[in-house]
Protein backbone atom coordinates (compact mmCIF):
# COMPACT_ATOMS: atom_id res chain seq x y z
CA UNK A 1 0.00 0.00 0.00
CA UNK A 2 1.07 3.35 -0.94
CA UNK A 3 2.13 5.55 2.18
CA UNK A 4 2.29 9.27 2.27
CA UNK A 5 4.93 10.69 3.95
CA UNK A 6 5.17 13.92 4.94
CA UNK A 7 1.64 14.65 4.97
CA UNK A 8 0.63 18.30 7.03
CA UNK A 9 -2.54 19.39 8.21
CA UNK A 10 -3.27 23.14 9.56
CA UNK A 11 -4.93 26.01 8.11
CA UNK A 12 -4.90 26.65 4.51
CA UNK A 13 -3.61 30.42 3.07
CA UNK A 14 -7.23 31.76 2.34
CA UNK A 15 -6.75 32.23 -1.89
CA UNK A 16 -4.76 28.72 -2.36
CA UNK A 17 -6.11 25.88 -3.72
CA UNK A 18 -7.74 23.30 -1.59
CA UNK A 19 -6.36 19.99 -2.40
CA UNK A 20 -6.91 16.81 -1.45
CA UNK A 21 -4.72 13.44 -1.85
CA UNK A 22 -5.09 9.76 -1.51
CA UNK A 23 -3.19 6.62 -2.45
CA UNK A 24 -4.78 3.47 -4.41
CA UNK A 25 -2.99 0.38 -5.49
CA UNK A 26 -4.36 -0.72 -9.00
CA UNK A 27 -3.29 -3.85 -11.12
CA UNK A 28 -0.22 -4.29 -8.48
CA UNK A 29 0.54 -0.44 -9.03
CA UNK A 30 0.69 2.35 -6.49
CA UNK A 31 -1.25 5.87 -7.28
CA UNK A 32 -2.03 9.09 -6.16
CA UNK A 33 -4.94 10.91 -6.97
CA UNK A 34 -5.08 14.15 -6.37
CA UNK A 35 -8.34 16.44 -6.06
CA UNK A 36 -8.37 20.49 -6.33
CA UNK A 37 -10.52 23.23 -5.86
CA UNK A 38 -10.62 26.63 -5.30
CA UNK A 39 -11.54 28.01 -1.66
CA UNK A 40 -13.54 30.45 -3.13
CA UNK A 41 -16.13 27.70 -5.07
CA UNK A 42 -15.62 26.31 -1.51
CA UNK A 43 -17.30 29.42 -0.06
CA UNK A 44 -19.66 29.69 -3.04
CA UNK A 45 -20.93 26.24 -2.34
CA UNK A 46 -21.45 27.12 1.64
CA UNK A 47 -22.86 30.51 0.94
CA UNK A 48 -25.57 29.07 -1.32
CA UNK A 49 -26.62 26.62 0.97
CA UNK A 50 -26.56 29.05 3.88
CA UNK A 51 -29.03 31.54 1.56
CA UNK A 52 -31.32 28.50 0.87
CA UNK A 53 -31.45 26.97 4.37
CA UNK A 54 -32.37 30.61 5.34
CA UNK A 55 -35.10 31.03 2.95
CA UNK A 56 -36.56 27.20 3.11
CA UNK A 57 -36.59 26.97 7.23
CA UNK A 58 -38.83 29.71 7.82
CA UNK A 59 -41.21 28.52 5.06
CA UNK A 60 -40.92 25.07 6.06
CA UNK A 61 -41.97 26.29 9.26
CA UNK A 62 -44.47 28.49 8.58
CA UNK A 63 -45.85 25.33 6.62
CA UNK A 64 -45.90 22.72 9.33
CA UNK A 65 -47.43 25.42 11.21
CA UNK A 66 -50.33 25.82 8.69
CA UNK A 67 -50.73 21.89 8.65
CA UNK A 68 -50.81 21.75 11.99
CA UNK A 69 -53.22 24.44 12.26
CA UNK A 70 -55.69 22.69 9.75
CA UNK A 71 -54.77 19.16 10.84
CA UNK A 72 -55.71 20.16 14.52
CA UNK A 73 -58.78 22.03 13.52
CA UNK A 74 -60.50 18.81 11.69
CA UNK A 75 -59.75 16.79 14.61
CA UNK A 76 -61.47 18.80 16.89
CA UNK A 77 -64.46 19.86 14.79
CA UNK A 78 -66.56 16.71 16.24
CA UNK A 79 -65.58 18.47 19.43
CA UNK A 80 -67.11 21.29 18.41
CA UNK A 81 -70.21 20.44 16.95
CA UNK A 82 -70.89 18.76 20.33
CA UNK A 83 -70.44 21.75 22.35
CA UNK A 84 -72.91 23.50 19.90
CA UNK A 85 -75.20 20.76 20.37
CA UNK A 86 -75.04 21.16 24.30
CA UNK A 87 -74.90 24.59 24.50
CA UNK A 88 -78.36 24.73 21.97
CA UNK A 89 -80.15 21.98 24.71
CA UNK A 90 -82.30 23.74 27.07
CA UNK A 91 -84.16 22.12 29.86
CA UNK A 92 -86.90 21.91 28.35
CA UNK A 93 -85.78 20.02 25.48
CA UNK A 94 -83.81 17.27 27.29
CA UNK A 95 -84.52 14.65 24.57
CA UNK A 96 -82.29 16.20 22.26
CA UNK A 97 -78.77 14.48 21.82
CA UNK A 98 -75.39 15.20 20.58
CA UNK A 99 -73.95 13.60 17.06
CA UNK A 100 -71.66 10.79 17.71
CA UNK A 101 -68.94 10.42 15.18
CA UNK A 102 -68.11 7.03 14.01
CA UNK A 103 -64.77 6.98 14.78
CA UNK A 104 -64.67 4.64 17.86
CA UNK A 105 -61.97 7.17 19.26
CA UNK A 106 -62.00 9.47 22.63
CA UNK A 107 -64.54 11.83 20.97
CA UNK A 108 -67.19 9.31 20.12
CA UNK A 109 -66.78 8.57 23.88
CA UNK A 110 -67.16 12.17 24.86
CA UNK A 111 -70.79 12.12 22.79
CA UNK A 112 -72.00 9.24 24.49
CA UNK A 113 -71.11 10.10 27.71
CA UNK A 114 -72.94 13.37 26.95
CA UNK A 115 -75.95 11.90 26.12
CA UNK A 116 -75.95 9.57 28.62
CA UNK A 117 -75.60 12.40 30.85
CA UNK A 118 -78.67 14.01 28.76
CA UNK A 119 -80.15 11.20 29.47
CA UNK A 120 -80.05 11.30 33.14
CA UNK A 121 -81.14 14.35 33.40
CA UNK A 122 -84.39 13.53 31.40
CA UNK A 123 -84.89 10.46 33.51
CA UNK A 124 -84.70 13.16 36.65
CA UNK A 125 -86.33 15.69 35.17
CA UNK A 126 -89.51 13.65 35.02
CA UNK A 127 -88.95 12.21 38.29
CA UNK A 128 -89.16 15.88 39.45
CA UNK A 129 -92.16 16.90 37.08
CA UNK A 130 -93.77 13.12 38.73
CA UNK A 131 -93.26 14.53 42.58
CA UNK A 132 -94.64 18.35 41.94
CA UNK A 133 -97.26 16.66 40.73
CA UNK A 134 -98.39 14.36 42.95
CA UNK A 135 -97.38 16.32 45.86
CA UNK A 136 -100.23 19.13 44.20
CA UNK A 137 -103.08 16.71 43.93
CA UNK A 138 -102.05 15.20 47.49
CA UNK A 139 -101.83 19.07 48.74
CA UNK A 140 -105.00 19.60 46.91
CA UNK A 141 -107.63 17.62 48.80
CA UNK A 142 -106.87 19.00 52.57
CA UNK A 143 -106.54 22.61 51.04
CA UNK A 144 -110.48 22.25 49.43
CA UNK A 145 -111.39 20.88 53.35
CA UNK A 146 -109.73 23.32 55.17
CA UNK A 147 -111.56 25.99 52.82
CA UNK A 148 -114.98 24.94 53.27
CA UNK A 149 -114.50 25.01 56.65
CA UNK A 150 -113.28 28.21 56.43
CA UNK A 151 -116.27 28.93 54.55
CA UNK A 152 -118.91 27.80 56.67
CA UNK A 153 -116.88 29.30 59.37
CA UNK A 154 -117.91 32.83 57.60
CA UNK A 155 -121.27 32.16 56.89
CA UNK A 156 -121.79 31.02 60.46
CA UNK A 157 -123.90 28.39 59.48
CA UNK A 158 -124.66 26.01 61.78
CA UNK A 159 -124.93 23.04 59.83
CA UNK A 160 -124.30 20.10 62.14
CA UNK A 161 -124.06 17.23 58.74
CA UNK A 162 -121.61 19.31 57.03
CA UNK A 163 -119.11 20.04 59.94
CA UNK A 164 -119.33 16.44 60.67
CA UNK A 165 -118.63 15.48 57.33
CA UNK A 166 -115.41 17.95 57.26
CA UNK A 167 -114.41 16.80 60.44
CA UNK A 168 -113.93 13.58 58.97
CA UNK A 169 -112.09 14.90 55.86
CA UNK A 170 -109.62 16.50 57.85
Amino acid sequence: HWVHEGATTGVLPPDGPYVVATGVSYAGADYVVLGVSSQAAQRHALGATARALGISTPLLVLLAGLATWWLTGRALRPVEEIRREVARIEYGRLTDRVPVPRTHDEVAALATTMNDMLARLEAAQATSRRFVSDAGHELRSPLATLAAAIELAERGDDNRAERTELNELM
